[in-house]
């Protein structure tokens, strides 16, 4: 995913994420997992990424280690709530908005 310049830092990206992540909740999905860049233009992405509660991971699917990419995954639980990144961490609420709203 991509944020065109004009609207960056007002919460596009993140509101994307969480849109995502509410819908792999509805679905059961236990993990999400993404692949992004390792360069400066990416250090935005990594760092929302992370305060979301993405934890780098091994590479998955045809991804391979690399220089260039980093794998990244969050683990889910039922009950709209993702399992800490840390292993022994407690599980955080993430406020999912109602199929409704």
């Amino acid at each position: 995913m991509h944020t065109k310049e004009a609207p960056r830092g007002q919460g596009v990206g993140r509101a994307m994420i969480e849109h995502l992540l509410a819908v792999a909740a509805l679905r059961n999905y236990r993990r999400v997992s993404l692949e992004t860049g390792t360069g400066d233009a990416f250090i935005p992405a990594r760092s929302l990424y992370l305060d979301l509660g993405f934890a780098p991971c091994p590479p998955f699917g045809d991804y391979t280690a690399n220089p260039y990419s980093v794998c990244m995954s969050l683990n889910l639980v039922a009950g709209g709530t993702k399992a800490g990144s840390q292993p022994g961490s407690s599980p955080v609420t993430i406020d999912f908005p109602s199929r409704n709203a």
